[in-house]
């Protein structure tokens, strides 16, 4: 999420210094982006902690080099695998810590430990925009500056991990732009600083080396300048040494070739070649075509030291040399060579971006981007979802990730012999940024006799399947309450005493009773009996068996006078008990003789169903959420408390309305889930302007079957995701409204758009997702408006205020009023206030702390690609018959969104397509943040992506309509409609709970073994 915010920064920089009005008021935009740099570094050092064991290292560092000093640091007792230049930045650290007394790894600790980095960062990017100015106009370098300034995986390595790889890489552009311009001395000095931080400096050692080559011996070589150099090489060389004294030379020397030797693996976590091979975590000296990978690695490091000799040669006096030597030491480095990890390919972005600031040659741009993407992935990877202790060696992600790191590093060779430099004006190269209007410009957007009918269909076709055996309309509801130590008593008559008992309870669930019987003569203790989740059918067992005169007396004859009494004695605070139903073994019911003293528990008998169902019962978080709303509805303490309260006061409306029953607790987010259908129409209709389109859309949606499944479930996710596509809906009229014509109407949509935010927050936290990816398409909107001079000033500022009340305030009050209903069960006489404020703590410890394991938990992803659907219910039958209920997607509307994401990609970078852009920021609004949670997530967090989804497919199909005839077109929108819905009646009972034959579904329905869809 953090990662998120940065990128609406960033997009919002590039779109300011894209659609400037006046080049004179420029210098103003410069404070004010290397200012959102720095405080957007600060703002996530601080709430960000890092890699928990790299920190604690920094931090235990930082207290030991000030507490016992230089020559006592290094100890056989401590980890330090540092070499001392990092440990005197340290220094400072540990003496300010102290000084302060900070708490250990508390946020300000955490973000003193990371300021180093931080400061390393921004000074890159200072050096950059200077020395950017030189070779492209003012705008460009501050433009690429702020790609590197905002770009995900730097603020990743050394923000929020924290690690020090910024360090040594402003070191090493220091050292590339002193051999650039000849001050070979400065090189020396910052290389020999940058071992003592990091030895991965030694890997540049090569670009040096042809420094020096081209400048002492290939120009004008005279004995002076040879000797002029060496001995300025050994007095950085002696000045080394120097800062080592204190530590003790023999241990420095020591730790160096500790540091060095480390880690013998052919690749550590970094997802190169040999990543690729399934070789990460390998031992080095496994052979590979005969030859063992260490030896492998070092015939990698000659061939770099070669080709950087060779090619400095060759390149002469090309300006950009020495930034892509480096880019070329470190890539191939990192690539091919052994003991790699995850970071190591961090200084090759800088080094890439540099080159082509310098160049003009966009191939090295494109490698820029590559490797950035490819790194961020693989550090993020690592960071949030390696598991030491479980490592996983078939990773999906690893895989991928290495077959792009293998093809970016081709690619980057390839560029290095054909890259061209751009002969397109600084004024046009600035034009390429103007993005095309929204797609309703121009477009006939307006809903047409058509259009009702097309929707009135779905509707209507939808609904019936929606509606259709959602769940009994009547449940037991009369309830007998007990306290502690209370005592149940029912008799029954010798012969006819019950071996079962069906049962049916409100909150609390998990009742402990102690369970005894008395035959007239001894009481039995027959051990604890747990009654556990409310609202659903369930069964336990009484031990009757091993009872003497149960069924009959000694002499074998039954005495119907001989009274047999069962007692449950309540070991809970609690209980609040529904129905009991008693029963013998072949499931004839039997009614205690004292029925009566026990009305409430048995006066609704005929509701007892043959067997539990989804038809009777609460299944999967129903048993929170819709047990959470019956607690609204009666004014009891509220149980589930890890989501704001909203969704759940929807759900009780339907309880309000038709009672506590399956069909009560459903029938509101059925209802959602068909009103879903009218606004997607709508949506697809605003950025199509085509009918058919629209139609198909509407029903890929409709027809989807994780739409479909969670509309039918009483959980929250069905109304987060409504008001995402409404949230986005209404910005994206405004977004397509001129506003300066028809002021009115834009704010109308403007604060629609507010209202649908606030209600999506107020239902589900990740509301505030969808909410940055407004904020992202809102300012760049309005500011290219302003730009375009399609709006004054003065609009802009009452535009802005106006979303000050609609999209803070108004949210502000929603989010509050929402727990009107809601009852804290540990301060109960709370106010409002108190209780929404103590509730946000709860629910930000509650996910952050998350440890849980489930056996259908999926990554990120997995959920496009639908490697393993989330099971909800299941249910036998006789003669084969199973039931199920599974939230997964329609193959033809999830595997399809992915080329179409990847096609909405190209025509936003490729043809400016704003369009494609919305909808791109709307898909990753809901999506991206996911990639970052290392809690336990499930396939139905994809819910909220999948009308993007569909949005991206419409478009898809709008542009494809271009390169079509009419009849090929329309013969293709029908045949893709008529293929979802087919898939949908196949799968029909998987995903409804209807009777199938468990054959048909291992036979057509179950496409892969991760596939439960029935027990």
């Amino acid at each position: 999420m953090a990662l998120l915010f940065g990128a609406v920064i960033f997009a919002i920089v590039l779109f300011l210094l894209c659609y400037q009005r006046d080049v004179k008021s420029f210098d103003k935009y410069i404070a004010f982006i290397f200012g959102a740099a720095l405080v957007l570094r600060i703002v996530l050092a601080v709430l960000m902690p890092g890699h928990e064991t790299d920190m604690t290292c920094f931090g235990s560092w930082a207290a030991r080099i000030f507490e016992e000093g230089p020559a006592a640091f290094y100890s056989p007792d401590h980890f330090t695998d540092y070499p001392p230049g990092y440990i005197y930045l340290l220094w400072p650290v540990g003496a300010i810590s102290s000084l302060l007394k900070l708490k250990f790894l508390s946020g300000a600790h955490i973000l003193l430990l990371k300021m180093p980095s931080l400061i390393c960062d921004m000074v890159c990017g200072w050096i950059l925009w200077k020395e950017g100015q030189k070779y492209v106009t003012k705008s460009r370098a501050l433009l690429l500056t702020c790609t590197y300034l905002f770009n995900p995986v730097i603020l990743l390595n050394s923000v929020i991990w924290g690690q020090v790889d910024s360090v040594f890489t402003m070191l090493l552009f220091v050292v590339c732009l002193a051999l650039m311009k000849k001050k070979l001395f400065r090189a020396y000095l910052f290389f020999g600083i940058g071992i003592l931080i990091k030895p991965q400096m030694l890997i540049f050692t090569p670009v040096l080396i042809a420094g020096i080559l081209d400048e002492v011996f290939y120009k004008e070589f005279t004995v002076k300048k040879l000797l002029k150099n060496f001995a300025q090489g050994i007095s950085v060389l002696a000045g080394m040494v120097l800062v080592c004294v204190p530590f003790g030379l023999s241990t420095i020397i020591a730790q160096y070739s500790d540091t060095l030797g480390s880690y013998p693996y052919a690749s550590v976590n970094a997802y190169n070649f040999y990543s690729m091979l399934g070789l990460n975590w390998a031992d080095q000296n496994t052979k590979l075509l005969g030859i063992s990978l260490k030896v492998w690695g070092m015939l990698v490091i000659l061939s770099i030291v070669f080709f950087c000799l060779f090619l400095s040669k060759k390149w002469g006096e090309r300006v950009e040399k020495y930034p892509l030597l480096c880019a070329f030491s470190i890539i191939t480095m990192f690539t091919f060579s052994v003991r790699m990890h995850e970071r190591y390919i961090y200084p090759a972005m800088l080094c890439l971006l540099f080159a082509y600031i310098v160049s003009n040659k966009p191939a090295y741009y494109r490698s820029y981007s590559i490797f950035s993407v490819l790194s961020f992935l693989n550090a993020a990877h690592v960071l949030y979802f390696y598991d030491p202790y479980a490592y996983n060696a078939d990773s999906i992600v690893m895989f991928v990730v290495s077959i792009g790191m293998v093809w970016g590093t081709v690619y980057f060779y390839y560029t290095l012999k054909t890259a061209k430099t751009s002969t397109v004006a600084a004024e046009e190269e600035q034009k390429k940024f103007e993005f095309k209007p929204l797609a309703a410009f121009g477009k006939d957007s307006t809903m047409k006799k058509a259009d009702y009918v097309a929707l009135l269909m779905i509707v209507v076709l939808y609904s019936g399947f929606a509606l259709y055996d959602l769940g009994d309309h009547e449940a037991p509801e009369t309830f007998y309450s007990l306290e502690t130590d209370d005592v149940l008593t029912f008799t029954f008559r010798q012969g006819n005493v019950p071996n079962r008992l069906s049962y049916y309870i409100a909150p609390w669930q998990d009742r402990h009773f102690a369970f005894t019987v008395d035959n007239g003569l001894v009481e039995y203790d027959c051990g604890e009996t747990l009654l556990g989740s409310v609202f659903t059918w369930q069964e336990v067992s009484l031990p009757m068996s091993t009872i003497e005169g149960i069924s009959a007396g000694a002499d074998g004859k039954v005495d119907s006078n001989v009274i047999i009494t069962l007692r449950f004695r309540l070991k809970d605070i609690n209980a609040k008990l529904i129905e009991f139903v008693f029963m013998d073994e072949a499931g004839t019911v039997i009614v205690p003789e004292n029925a009566a003293e026990y009305a409430a528990l048995f006066d609704e008998q005929e509701m007892h169903p043959e067997r539990s169902s989804f038809r009777n019962s609460m299944i999967f978080d129903e048993i929170y959420h819709g047990r959470t709303a019956y607690e609204f509805v009666n004014e009891l303490d509220t149980y589930e408390t890890t989501h704001p309260p909203l969704g759940k006061v929807f759900i009780s409306l339907g309880i309000k309305l038709f009672g506590m029953n399956p069909f009560g607790w459903r029938i509101v987010g059925t209802v959602f889930g068909i009103l879903m259908l009218p606004i997607l129409y709508l949506f697809a209709k605003r950025i199509t302007g085509h009918t058919p389109i629209s139609a198909v859309a509407c029903l890929a949606f409709a027809f989807d079957f994780m739409h479909f499944t969670q509309s039918r479930i009483a959980t929250i996710d069905v109304y987060i995701t409504f008001f995402v596509i409404l949230m986005y809906y209404m910005m994206y009229r405004y977004l397509t409204t001129n506003v300066e014509k028809e002021p009115k109407k834009g704010y109308l949509f403007l604060g629609a758009c507010g209202v649908a935010m606030g209600m999506g927050i107020a239902s589900k936290w990740t509301g505030v997702y969808a909410g940055i990816g407004l904020a992202l398409v809102f300012f760049v909107g309005l500011y290219v408006r302003y730009c375009k001079k399609q709006i004054e000033l003065s609009h802009v500022y009452k535009t802005i205020g106006f979303c000050m009340i609609f999209f803070v305030a108004v949210p502000v009050c929603i989010y509050i009023l929402s727990y009107l209903p809601f009852r804290s069960y540990n301060n109960p006489d709370s106010g409002l206030l108190q209780r929404m404020w103590d509730n946000q703590l709860y629910i930000f410890g509650y996910h952050s702390d998350l440890n849980a394991t489930h056996y259908f938990a999926t990554p990120w992803y997995e959920w496009p690609l639908m490697k393993s659907p989330i099971w909800y219910y299941s249910g036998e039958l006789e003669n084969g018959l199973r039931e199920g209920i599974s939230a997964f997607g329609n193959p033809l509307v999830w595997w399809v969104g992915i080329p179409a994401a990847v096609y909405m990609v190209y025509r936003f970078i490729a043809k400016k397509d704003t369009t494609a852009g919305f909808l791109l920021v709307a898909y990753m609004a809901q999506y991206l943040p996911w990639m970052f949670v290392s809690r336990i997530t499930f396939i139905y967090h994809y819910f909220p992506s999948v009308p993007f989804v569909v949005l991206m497919i419409a478009y898809s199909l709008l542009q494809m309509k271009n390169n079509m005839s009419k009849k090929q077109f329309m013969t293709l929108l029908i045949s893709y409609g008529c293929a979802v819905f087919i898939l949908f009646i196949l799968f029909y009972p998987v995903i409804s709970g209807q009777p199938v034959d468990s054959a048909y579904v291992e036979k057509y329905l179950k496409w892969f073994d991760s596939w439960v869809l029935i027990s």
